[in-house]
C-alpha cells in the first residue's frame, strides 16, 4: 500500500505549563475498569443500537455514547486484524469507554489496536497541541489525526467525529522503526475499513 500524505500541523515538543490541566487529565487514556453495576450488564457480544450520524455533537448532551466495544461485530473486528483482547473494557460513565486488541498484522513490533468512543471535542486537542492532521485524504468525511502526548511518535489515533460523540482508532507499537506517518497510516487504514464494514448498508454511518 502506498504511504500515505498527511498535511502535518506543527506539533509542539515543549512541555504544557504545569498550570494548565494535563491532556492525559482530560482525554482519553488508559482505561479504568467500569463500575461493578456497569461491568454485570455490559454485553459480551454486539448487540443492536441506533445507527451512527456522522456529524457534530454536543459534548455536554443528552445522548447515549457510541460503544464500539459492544457494538461493532466480533467478526468485523477479525476481519480488521484486531486479535486478542489485552484488556476488558473500560467505561468512564458516560464519558468514554474503551478497549484493546492485539494487532494480528503487526505482531513483530508488538502493536497494538485501541477502540475508544468519548465526547471530546476537537478545540480541547488544538489547546494541548496534540492535532496532526485535521485536513487528511480519507473515504471518511471529517476525518482527522491526534496524539495523546506531545511527541509521542509511536501512537496515532484516527478520529471521527458522529451524532454519538467521537469514534477513534488508535494504533502504537512498543518497538517501531516506522515513522508517525506510517503509524498513523496504519490507524487511518482500521478506522476506514471499519467504517465502511459498518457503513449505510448495515445501518450504522449514514
Amino acid at each position: 500500500m502506498p504511504a500515505r500524505r498527511f498535511l502535518v500541523l506543527a506539533v509542539s515538543t515543549v512541555v504544557l505549563s504545569a498550570c494548565s490541566t494535563s491532556a492525559e487529565d482530560s482525554l482519553t487514556t488508559e482505561p479504568t475498569d467500569p463500575p461493578e453495576s456497569v461491568a454485570s450488564s455490559a454485553p459480551t457480544t454486539a448487540v443492536a443500537q441506533e445507527s451512527l450520524e456522522l456529524g457534530e455533537f454536543d459534548p455536554e448532551g443528552d445522548f447515549e455514547l457510541f460503544d464500539p466495544c459492544t457494538e461493532i461485530p466480533s467478526d468485523v473486528l477479525v476481519a480488521a486484524g484486531m486479535g486478542e483482547a489485552i484488556w476488558e473494557p473500560g467505561y468512564d460513565r458516560d464519558l468514554s469507554v474503551r478497549c484493546g486488541f492485539s494487532a494480528v498484522d503487526y505482531e513483530q513490533n508488538l502493536g497494538t489496536f485501541a477502540l475508544t468512543a468519548d465526547r471530546n471535542t476537537k478545540e480541547k486537542l488544538f489547546e494541548r497541541n496534540l492535532m496532526i492532521a485535521e485536513d487528511i485524504d480519507s473515504s471518511i468525511p471529517g476525518a482527522y489525526l491526534h496524539q495523546l502526548s506531545v511527541g509521542n511518535d509511536s501512537d496515532c489515533h484516527a478520529a471521527v467525529h458522529t451524532e454519538r460523540g467521537r469514534f477513534i482508532v488508535n494504533y502504537g507499537e512498543i518497538s517501531t522503526d516506522r515513522s508517525l506517518e506510517e503509524i498513523c497510516g496504519i490507524a487511518l487504514d482500521q478506522l476506514e475499513f471499519l467504517y465502511e464494514q459498518m457503513g449505510e448498508e448495515n445501518g450504522y454511518f449514514y
